[in-house]
């Protein structure tokens, strides 16, 4: 009860002092009375002992703000700084508004609106004798010494997060290393949303990058209201291959659509090693010619028609084709009903044929 009473009293003589504008430091010989700063609190062996001016610092722990740096000591003369642990901002001269926790957290650094938090954050950032430059406006959380693989870094004039890189780029986040999207609870799903303040053109983009720059692209192309995928970029001047997805699918050039009533188009061919047709639509096969109504054209009539059109009857001729296309079911059965036809002429040649041999067998008699 005696500690708690004697802590709450050295609590009030801090606060009185802050208030009336006085420097205060725990134990002697840490803020250095003579200097002409005002409104700081030192608490810790030397810490804020280079004060020369600074007002509104705070520091605690061992050498905290000390700023040996220099042959002008004391020579701390930055306002606004923040050092807790052991040795954090130690070389800090007139750096402003910083935020150093930890042991050595910012012990080099001279910069301003910095924070940094973790054991030995940012310790060698700074330094001249390591030649380490030093920064400003930037946030470090881990323990790295320097910027590189930090655990969080942040850029904070450009609202830009490194997590394990400082090199964010021009991105507002970026992610050193392989980047997971986890849901703990059993039955929660994950999402990744991309959600851009634009309405037209490419507005949501995931890109692929390589050592030669860009790669791949997926595209949200809101102008024609389709997810696009343009993979293969040769020399970043285009894409060898596009695919177009928007109700219907386009596999070939950006310049061709998929024509109208198709759900797939593919420019250049497929190469596949099997294929299946389901009759979904009511192919009309062609068994029908083997009915005894089916009125078939004779030899006559084939020939007369080859001549005048320079194709088969009920066959589309190359214009046709050339123009429309030809669907696969309908042509096979298309193709097989002159099959089909073919074998009732053969058939009916074979009985001619059998009748003309018997006949001649007669008149050998």
């Amino acid at each position: 009860m005696k500690i708690l009473k004697l802590n709450l009293v050295m609590l009030s003589l801090l606060i009185t002092a802050i208030a009336w504008g006085q420097n205060v430091s725990l134990p002697a010989g840490s803020a250095n009375p003579n200097n002409a700063g005002q409104n700081n609190v030192a608490l810790g062996g030397e810490s804020l002992s280079g004060l020369a001016g600074g007002i509104w610092n705070v520091g605690i722990g061992q050498n905290t703000g000390k700023s040996t740096i220099g042959t002008g000591f004391p020579n701390l003369t930055g306002s606004f700084n923040t050092f807790i642990g052991g040795n954090a901002g130690r070389d800090n001269v007139s750096g402003i508004r910083n935020m150093y926790l930890g042991l050595n957290a910012g012990r080099s650094s001279n910069g301003s609106d910095n924070i940094f938090i973790g054991t030995r954050c940012g310790e060698e950032i700074g330094s001249t004798s390591l030649g380490v430059p030093d920064v400003s406006n930037t946030l470090l959380i881990g323990t790295s010494l320097r910027l590189d693989a930090p655990l969080i870094y942040g850029e904070m004039v450009n609202n830009q997060v490194g997590i394990g890189t400082s090199q964010v780029g021009g991105y507002r986040l970026a992610v050193g290393g392989s980047l997971g999207v986890r849901s703990e609870a059993p039955d929660e799903n994950t999402y990744l949303d991309l959600n851009a303040s634009k309405t037209q053109d490419w507005a949501s983009q995931i890109r692929f990058f390589g050592t030669n720059g860009l790669r791949h692209v997926i595209v949200d192309d809101q102008d024609n209201n389709r997810l696009m995928i343009r993979p293969g970029f040769d020399d970043n001047t285009g894409a060898l291959s596009i695919l177009h997805i928007n109700g219907s699918t386009l596999v070939g050039n950006g310049s061709v659509s998929t024509p109208e009533g198709y759900k797939l188009y593919v420019t250049e061919g497929i190469l596949t090693e099997k294929l299946k047709i389901a009759d979904a639509s009511g192919i009309d096969w062609a068994d029908y010619v083997f009915e005894e109504d089916y009125d078939r054209n004779t030899t006559d009539e084939v020939e007369a028609f080859i001549k005048a059109n320079k194709h088969l009857p009920n066959v589309p001729s190359a214009k046709e084709v050339s123009e429309n296309g030809i669907d696969v079911a309908e042509m096979d059965a298309t193709l097989l009903r002159q099959i089909e036809e073919l074998w009732l002429h053969v058939i009916e040649l074979k009985k001619e044929n059998e009748a003309l041999k018997a006949e001649m067998t007669e008149l050998k008699k």
